[in-house]
């Protein structure tokens, strides 16, 4: 006998409850519902009661193997939304997160319609820059990454989202590109997770996610950013302004740390969970 669409809906949810919780359960649940049938939230609500199509079986099962072996949702469909646009995703970038669009929506409430160059370093997906860009024509927008691979899907999720990004191999930390123009901004969401706090991430974040982008070292646990910041007193413009994404623990010493190297009006921002995840400096070039 078939079942409904939403006896599979709640077969799920239950099911993933056994690793999420609830909230991110029925989250994610949906999401498998409106990847299959194309339903919107109130579409599924008219709908749930239909059978569920045998066309669909086989690949409902794959999807719900692979969730409760911790893959991500994102990289079983290849794409996540971040700040209403859509990305294309996989296991070469990290999943774009509620933190980076905060950042985001800082930079461009901050900077909206000036004609200036930013950088983004460490770009990943290329959900940055090209927000950045989807939402401030006037913004000439650069991105620079290590990953060849990363690129590649950065490069894609411009071209899907219309917008022209300057995209870069290079490595923050040696760093070799030598023909950068001056940058009003420069923007980054460097690896800031100390190694030694792996063992506290979820399954679905350590055992899929790329190392190279969340980690640093438990030693050096401002190691990039001390790279940014020399980077910065190259490339950015007297009274430029940086805004990097930072570990909630570790707000206070990179804004310390940015005063080194003569940056002024270091601001700690609090992200929507009142934690301090956003620090923005401006230079002052002696």
């Amino acid at each position: 006998m078939n079942e409904t669409i939403s006896v599979y809906y709640n077969t799920l949810v239950n099911k993933l409850k056994t690793i999420y919780s609830e909230n991110e359960s029925t989250s994610i649940a949906y999401i498998v519902v409106e990847h299959l049938f194309n339903f919107s939230k109130f579409k599924y609500t008219e709908n749930k009661n239909m059978l569920f199509p045998d066309s669909k079986i086989n690949e409902w099962k794959n999807i719900e193997t692979r969730l409760l072996n911790y893959e991500p949702i994102q990289y079983i469909i290849g794409k996540a939304p971040f700040y209403g646009l859509n990305f294309i995703v996989n296991k070469n970038v990290l999943i774009p997160r509620q933190e980076t669009e905060e950042l985001v929506q800082i930079i461009l409430l901050e900077n909206k319609c000036r004609n200036i160059k930013i950088i983004d370093i460490g770009t990943g997906s290329g959900c940055i820059p090209i927000t950045l860009k989807k939402y401030c024509e006037e913004f000439e927008v650069f991105a620079t990454d290590i990953s060849d691979d990363a690129l590649q899907v950065a490069k894609q999720n411009a071209e899907e989202n219309g917008v022209l990004i300057k995209f870069f191999v290079d490595d923050i930390c040696n760093s070799k590109v030598n023909t950068f123009d001056k940058f009003e901004i420069i923007v980054s969401n460097p690896p800031y997770v100390p190694e030694n706090e792996k063992i506290k991430l979820h399954n679905n974040v350590k055992d899929y996610e790329p190392e190279i982008a969340l980690f640093t070292p438990t030693d050096e646990p401002l190691k990039f950013y001390k790279h940014i910041a020399e980077f910065a007193c190259k490339h950015l413009e007297e009274d430029g302004l940086l805004y990097v994404e930072v570990h909630e623990k570790f707000g206070k010493e990179v804004s310390l740390l940015f005063e080194v190297y003569g940056f002024v009006d270091n601001i700690i921002i609090n992200d929507i969970n009142n934690k301090p995840r956003i620090v923005k400096s401006k230079l002052v070039l002696s």
